[in-house]
């Protein structure tokens, strides 16, 4: 699969990715697509967290359209690698205003310097599916974490979860077996 920035200063670029099916990073219409839902200026100085990150293509997305920080989550040493190659592909600032933990994504990272305004959230479809009253509990409890008018995009396999099983302030978008929840910052 070849992957690449969608947009902003490093559109265009190709992104290493890992072989297989373990790591299924958003195919890049559907990252531009959430961005052109998010608005324009969504991720500009902002601090962006990429949960269950793989090879980091939104957090990279985000920072290709703007935003200040990035923090990856990640547990996969195959997929942090990978990771770790693409910030390296995109440079010594990325790498400066970017952390990468090796941690459990579930849980908020310790230690940003401000809320995140954006927080991608993309578990394993298995995982979601074995536990979904789990995975939406987990989801609104990082909802909480956002900055004010921030938004945390859930991804999962399309008929996993439906709109019923959110609460307010929560949209959802289908792309093909891709569906997100777009979950707002409670007011």
């Amino acid at each position: 699969m070849t992957l690449r920035i969608a947009a902003g200063r490093f559109k265009g670029k190709k992104l290493h990715s890992l072989p297989g099916l373990a790591t299924r990073p958003l195919l890049g219409m559907v990252r531009a697509a959430i961005f052109d839902i998010l608005g324009p200026g969504c991720a500009e100085d902002q601090e962006v967290w990429d949960l269950f990150a793989g090879t980091g293509a939104n957090g990279l997305e985000a920072y290709s359209r703007g935003a200040r920080a990035v923090t990856f989550v990640e547990r996969g040493p195959k997929a942090l690698k990978v990771l770790r190659q693409n910030l390296e592909l995109l440079g010594p600032d990325l790498i400066a205003s970017s952390r990468v933990l090796r941690s459990d994504a579930w849980r908020a990272p310790p230690g940003g310097e401000r809320p995140p305004k954006l927080i991608f959230l993309d578990p394993p479809y298995p995982q979601t599916k074995a536990e979904p009253i789990d995975s939406i509990a987990r989801a609104e409890a990082l909802r909480r974490e956002l900055a004010p008018s921030g938004c945390l995009m859930f991804h999962f396999e399309d008929g996993t979860l439906d709109r019923t099983d959110f609460g307010e302030r929560t949209e959802l978008r289908t792309w093909g077996t891709s569906t997100v929840a777009f979950l707002h910052a409670p007011s």
